[in-house]
């Protein structure tokens, strides 16, 4: 997983061809955005401004949760 990630992200940032930021602008419908309160590989605070370009985002933090709330 260690190669994978460092494969993804540079100074760990995510690599400019990955960031598709500018294309969340194009969704129309409402997007739920769930979060795990404690995720260490993706804070949410380093998360939210890329969300301000959705329509209508609701955010949804679980708490005592990381990474991958569907798994935990």
């Amino acid at each position: 997983p260690i190669l994978f990630i460092n494969s993804l992200t540079s100074l760990f940032r995510l690599k400019p061809q990955l960031d598709l930021t500018a294309d969340l602008s194009a969704i129309t419908q409402p997007v739920l955005i769930i979060w795990g309160e404690k995720d260490p590989t993706v804070p949410l605070s380093k998360s939210e401004p890329a969300f301000s370009h959705l329509p209508r985002p609701t955010i949804a933090v679980l708490s005592d949760t990381g990474h991958v709330p569907p798994l935990e």
